[in-house]
């Protein structure tokens, strides 16, 4: 499995597994039970997710019959409590607009290179289906977010 990891993404995952430092799970408030259905992953550099992207992934994964898992990555490496902290603070937003859509919803918050942490999600659950970056760009007028899939990972 780490031939094939490696090959997919061009590192090599024994340094991938060491650079995730810590994770903090900030479980939805409702804490209901789930049914198992593909997932969207959100991610995020920063402890907030923007307005833009909760409406977008929302409404995707209503569309999709899909869960969401809201993933805030800290790359920094210091004071990562801190930054957990703030970012369970700051997810009110994105799970009242997915409750909202009779949606389940989870927020992870992990530390480590963004690529190696996304990789290790796909590697432990096979239910990644599309992964969204909070990073909108402009294109005409419209604002669109890189959404690609674990097949679109594999290609390159």
């Amino acid at each position: 499995m780490k031939n094939f990891f490696s090959k997919l993404f061009g590192k090599n995952m024994d340094k991938a597994e060491s650079t995730v430092a810590e994770t903090c799970t900030c479980a939805n408030e409702n804490k209901e039970e789930c049914r198992e259905t593909c997932k969207i992953l959100v991610v995020s550099n920063e402890p907030t997710f923007s307005r833009e992207i909760i409406s977008y992934s929302v409404s995707m994964a209503a569309k999709t019959d899909s869960s969401i898992v809201a993933l805030n990555i800290y790359e920094n490496g210091q004071d990562f409590t801190g930054y957990a902290d703030e970012s369970c603070r700051r997810i009110d937003a994105f799970s009242s607009a997915a409750s909202e859509m009779g949606l389940c919803f989870n927020h992870l918050v992990e530390s480590g290179n963004e690529d190696n942490v996304i990789a290790q999600l796909h590697a432990k659950d096979p239910q990644y289906r599309y992964v969204i970056n909070d990073v909108p760009r402009a294109r005409t007028g419209a604002t669109t977010f890189p959404v690609y899939t674990r097949a679109t990972m594999r290609a390159k």
